[in-house]
């Protein structure tokens, strides 16, 4: 994936809003920061001890867990709006997402692939300027995450879900919220327990059968493009175009969410250690 560079103009807004955010700013309730910070206590758990130096260094205000939800924050803020293309990447469903990437309709610079790439790129540059890699640090964490979330790799027709309704019982939201861990958040009472149940679960061989933890950004997002039938599952619409999820449409939306957590929190160390541990950034 080809390196591109925010322009100056945006790098010194995004420093400047980062020091008055740190500041002055509360947090913003972000629907899904349960499971960001779900994974970034995955990633803690399994990163190495430079990799944590490095990133406590960097930003002792956020950890891994709190800087999963940053991103999101941010997003209450209009001056921030060129951000938001960053959280995901439409894909055809005809076409692989290598396939894609090499298509001249993609928007350059505008997708989280870009954005991982383009963060992971200013966190291990050891000349940049320390707000700047602290920056890039939040920005990392929480777009490995989101890449892993199936509808983060959407279709443009429905907006990734958001113009599907459903209902999750009672309970009315849309296809992409839904899969944001509108069900699952509602179970995870303090999100470092969580984490540390998936560990166990999956260390142990439980529930692993289609776990996978290698791969590059590419790889995981094709594997959400993957899983795009199984999300699309759930019968036929009302004739309103609402949907009522069933129960075992439901059952299954969690085991893959457990799943799409894990893999984010193991690939988000990797990712990490990769710049910290195996190349010996000078902090």
């Amino acid at each position: 994936m080809p390196m591109m560079c925010l322009s100056a103009k945006k790098v010194r807004r995004v420093r400047r809003f980062t020091i008055l955010l740190c500041l002055f700013a509360g947090p913003v309730a972000a629907f899904n920061s349960k499971l960001h910070q779900v994974v970034g206590y995955i990633a803690a758990a399994s990163a190495c001890e430079a990799t944590l130096d490095a990133v406590t260094e960097l930003d002792g205000e956020r950890d891994l867990a709190a800087a999963g939800v940053w991103a999101d924050e941010i997003r209450a803020y209009a001056h921030m709006d060129f951000a938001k293309r960053w959280h995901y990447i439409n894909v055809p469903d005809e076409i692989t997402v290598a396939e894609f990437l090499s298509n001249s309709r993609r928007r350059r610079g505008g997708d989280v692939l870009y954005a991982i790439d383009h963060f992971a790129g200013l966190l291990g540059n050891a000349s940049a300027d320390k707000l700047d890699r602290a920056q890039a640090y939040r920005f990392l964490v929480h777009f490995v995450a989101d890449v892993h979330q199936p509808l983060h790799v959407g279709r443009s027709s429905d907006q990734g879900g958001n113009k599907v309704v459903v209902f999750a019982g009672d309970r009315r939201t849309n296809l992409h919220s839904y899969w944001d861990g509108f069900e699952l958040s509602g179970s995870i009472d303090d999100p470092r327990e969580y984490a540390d149940y998936l560990v166990r679960r999956y260390e142990n061989g439980e529930g692993n059968t289609e776990l996978d933890v290698g791969g590059d950004p590419i790889d995981w997002a094709q594997e959400s493009k993957n899983l795009r039938p199984r999300i699309y599952a759930f019968g036929s619409k009302r004739s309103s175009g609402q949907v009522t999820l069933t129960p075992e449409y439901r059952e299954k939306a969690l085991y893959i969410m457990n799943l799409r957590v894990y893999q984010a929190g193991r690939r988000l160390a990797d990712v990490l250690d990769g710049i910290f541990c195996t190349k010996g950034v000078n902090r």
